[in-house]
């Protein structure tokens, strides 16, 4: 199956999911993020950013191009989209809107919704330094490894929890990134195509 193939597919799976839209709570706010799928060489990959640590808010963890959802954005896509030319320089123009996925609600107060693209190759980054210090790229087919999850510890609000997190290339995603790609993960793994028949490396 093709790239080209693989994102109308995708995109189908898509339109058929049901996006429940969550209510805000007090002091909640809504807030969006692109899930970038690049083809680089043939392969299709998930562009995550770096934040820098000096950031207030987020500081040193992975996340996707995104932000707060203002008046003037209109809705998910339209923040997406702006946040995404802000942070890594990608213009609209060129991105296909595939669909969403399931919203969620964080600890810090955003009910996010995640906007999947597919974006036109080649590309060129324009990192903004004062929100992003540097970018991984994910195979989709690495997403989908059965051990490409596991449970790591870290500490939130003075607590310690476990949680499900990706390990690439001695990176950890985690956080509400990673439950968005445990999310498309999912979607991926309903439907027929080549991911069906990615295995964990070594059981045959």
């Amino acid at each position: 199956m093709s790239v080209g193939e693989w994102e109308t597919t995708l995109a189908g799976a898509l339109s058929r999911l049901e996006v429940r839209i969550l209510e805000l709570r007090p002091g909640e706010l809504r807030a969006a993020v692109l899930v970038p799928l690049v083809e680089q060489e043939g392969e299709l990959k998930l562009l995550i950013e770096k934040r820098p640590e000096s950031l207030p808010s987020h500081g040193g963890q992975p996340s996707f191009p995104g932000g707060v959802i203002e008046p003037e954005d209109g809705g998910p896509e339209a923040a997406a989209l702006r946040e995404t030319l802000e942070e890594v320089g990608l213009d609209s123009s060129r991105i296909r809107i595939l669909g969403r996925l399931p919203e969620l609600r964080t600890p810090t107060g955003f009910v996010i919704s995640p906007v999947v693209g597919a974006v036109s190759g080649p590309v060129e980054l324009h990192l903004s330094p004062d929100e992003v210090a540097g970018v991984l790229w994910v195979p989709v087919e690495g997403l989908l490894r059965d051990d490409a999850f596991r449970l790591v510890p870290r500490r939130a609000g003075g607590l310690l929890i476990w949680s499900s997190a990706l390990l690439h290339d001695g990176e950890v995603v985690w956080g509400a990134t990673a439950r968005v790609l445990l999310a498309l993960r999912r979607l991926l793994r309903g439907l027929p195509g080549p991911w069906q028949e990615v295995r964990r490396a070594g059981s045959g």
